[in-house]
């Protein structure tokens, strides 16, 4: 029995797919590392992912045949405001609220104007969205159980706010089936570009969950601006993330969408539900329905006169005799009056599928039938 106050589930991470490389350089004040993006992802990682695709000759992946492992967007996509201190997320945001903030420093350096923020002792200063004790940033007081205001990309509400950097973390499964697996790979992205383009393509679903439908997760080059190290605007070209959905499968998601916005039924949907039939000992039985569905084409009956079966395309033309034969034999073989054997021949003759005498002659017997009842 699953524990009623825990209704968040998790898979197992597999494995990381990165966009880039750490690069070490020496510095006035030693050597330090940053990020360098790479044309492709990176697998080393995702060792069996990276083993799939050596083994067909392709060593540099600049495209992925993925599913959503999470009927959601936020469990798929999560993406925050944050600033991290020598490996120590001290401060988290969604552009509307801190949601997580812990005591810290902050210096900004006189020449290059760059904020450093470092780790500091003590207790928690934000939690779940709220205050937890009496603190002040940059001349604002918080009270406990107060909401804290995130600035998110304006970055200028707080000192420490020049050092927050947009981090999400998209969670894939691979679609291919020798690759499937019960569990999720993550891939990091720290660029807005990334994030405004997936975010895009998620809220544009026509469908209320996300997975369970094939995506291709694509590395593109494309032009863009960019600050390097000393702060300079600069041009260029960078390597960004897409996902697309299958494009079959979204045209289909867009016409039921577009026919359940005009009040048009579903085919497959407008089909009648079963009868239910509930005998005395409660058990409930399903009874396929005698009715043809909405829109089916009337079914014709067909003669028996030859081996092969026809179906009739229009009824029977009447000869006056064959007219006057039926009547003698309505007369004579249901001892009825000339009267009701002429009504129970109209009845026979006005049938569009009733149309030779053999069929005549049961609809007049169903008919002096219902009459006698």
């Amino acid at each position: 029995m699953p524990i009623r106050d825990r209704s968040r589930r998790r898979l197992v991470r597999l494995g990381i797919i990165r966009l880039g490389h750490l690069e070490e350089r020496q510095g006035k004040n030693g050597k330090y590392t940053f990020p360098v993006q790479d044309n492709h992802f990176l697998l080393h990682d995702a060792p069996e992912i990276e083993q799939f695709y050596h083994e067909r000759g392709i060593d540099k992946v600049r495209e992925l045949d993925v599913l959503l492992p999470f009927p959601d967007i936020e469990r798929n996509f999560d993406a925050w405001y944050q600033v991290w201190a020598g490996g120590v997320l001290v401060c988290q945001g969604d552009g509307e609220y801190v949601q997580y903030a812990t005591p810290f420093t902050c210096s900004v350096n006189a020449k290059s104007g760059r904020t450093s923020v470092r780790n500091a002792p003590g207790d928690t200063l934000v939690s779940n969205g709220t205050a937890e004790i009496a603190f002040d940033w940059n001349g604002a007081h918080f009270e406990p159980g107060e909401y804290v205001p995130c600035p998110g990309a304006s970055q200028d509400a707080y000192p420490h706010c020049k050092a927050c950097r947009l981090s999400a973390l998209l969670k894939i499964m691979m679609a291919d089936p020798e690759l499937f697996r019960f569990g999720y790979y993550q891939i990091a992205t720290g660029s807005t570009r990334n994030y405004d383009t997936i975010m895009g393509t998620l809220e544009m679903m026509p469908a209320e969950r996300v997975n369970g439908y094939p995506f291709k997760l694509r590395l593109v080059e494309e032009p863009t601006t960019y600050q390097d190290e000393n702060g300079q605007r600069k041009k260029g070209t960078k390597w960004f993330l897409q996902l697309e959905p299958d494009p079959a499968i979204t045209r289909e998601l867009y016409r039921r969408q577009t026919s359940r916005m005009l009040g048009q039924p579903d085919p497959v949907a407008a089909l009648p539900e079963p009868e239910r039939h509930v005998p005395e000992d409660g058990e409930i039985v399903y009874v396929e329905p005698t009715a043809p569905p909405p829109f089916a084409e009337p079914q014709a009956e067909y003669t028996n006169g030859s081996e092969e079966d026809e179906f009739l395309a229009e009824p029977h033309q009447w000869t006056e005799s064959e007219a006057a034969e039926l009547i003698g034999w309505t007369r004579n073989t249901l001892v009825i009056t000339d009267a009701d054997a002429l009504k129970a021949l109209d009845v026979a003759k006005i049938s569009e599928y009733a149309g030779t005498p053999e069929m005549a002659r049961e609809r007049i017997n169903e008919y002096v039938a219902k009459q006698a009842a």
